[in-house]
């Protein structure tokens, strides 16, 4: 009877724990064309004798990539890219261009994942400036160039993963019981709203950025980190009544005021607020084409 009562209180208490999970040593499979994102651990210039198609370009993965929870590849594995293709800045002010193509990286139990997708890189054109000189003082266009592509050391690009693989996870961990805590904290996330983008022709003058935030209902919404570099608190003109908290505030900055704070290609943002003395931060991810 006492081992009956002990396994009935056992099963309660395993239903009432928050997200409890037990190591069996599964696997889950990582889907063909999941995203994710590299970081350069590499400089790669388009200026003549520097980067060549063919060059490797180490890389690491910039965040998890997770499955229902389950991280499936792990931030900072080790990842490589290679130089497609590599133009020239020319003469008259055509700009240089680097194309770079994804190859692999490592999943959590060591396969290596096959990777696709890449990033287009272009330098700035100073083709208009070449031809108004050489209309108006008929200088020789050949002493005018454009400036070659340039990637930094840090520059995030997103890619994507190959065939459907099957993952071992929590490989090694013991078959220990795990137990996150995770959903038990107030959850605050931010988006941007892309349905003003979506309309043709359209030319939005701001990002609206809706904000779901379950804690206390808090005002002071800013933008205060891009691309991991701190900056001048942006405020957010909450334009949603704050009763609405539990639904999602929307909340707006003029598109001119961030973007002079963005690089081409994939950027990020940090929508803080203070609370309780503490600094509390959501991030968004955009890929931004200029």
């Amino acid at each position: 009877m006492m081992k009956k009562a002990t396994t009935a209180l056992l099963i309660a208490s395993m239903a009432l724990a928050p997200n409890y999970a037990m190591s069996m040593g599964s696997s889950k499979v990582l889907p063909e064309g999941t995203r994710l994102y590299l970081k350069l651990d590499q400089h790669v210039s388009g200026k003549r004798g520097d980067a060549e198609p063919g060059d490797i370009v180490p890389c690491s993965v910039w965040r998890d990539v997770d499955l229902q929870g389950v991280v499936l590849v792990k931030s900072g594995t080790r990842a490589t890219c290679k130089v497609e293709s590599v133009k020239h800045a020319n003469i008259a002010g055509i700009k240089g261009k680097i194309v770079l193509a994804a190859l692999d990286t490592r999943t959590v139990d060591g396969q290596v994942l096959q990777l696709t997708g890449g990033y287009n890189k272009e330098g700035k054109s100073r083709m208009a400036l070449s031809i108004s000189l050489g209309v108006l003082v008929f200088l020789p266009l050949i002493f005018i160039t454009g400036s070659a592509a340039e990637l930094p050391v840090g520059t995030v690009i997103d890619v994507y993963s190959g065939p459907d693989m099957p993952v071992a996870v929590n490989a090694g961990s013991g078959n220990m019981p795990t137990i996150s805590l995770g959903g038990m904290a107030s959850p605050f996330s931010a988006d941007v709203v892309l349905d003003d983008f979506m309309v043709p022709n359209a030319k939005p003058e701001v990002f609206k950025i809706k904000i779901s935030n379950a804690g206390a209902v808090s005002s002071g919404y800013v933008i205060d980190n891009v691309n991991g570099k701190p900056i001048d608190a942006i405020a957010l003109n909450m334009v949603a009544p704050q009763s609405a908290a539990k639904d999602g505030m929307i909340g707006t900055v003029g598109i001119k005021t961030l973007s002079k704070h963005f690089q081409k290609g994939i950027n990020r943002f940090e929508v803080a607020f203070t609370e309780n003395g503490q600094r509390r931060a959501a991030e968004v991810i955009l890929n931004i084409q200029m």
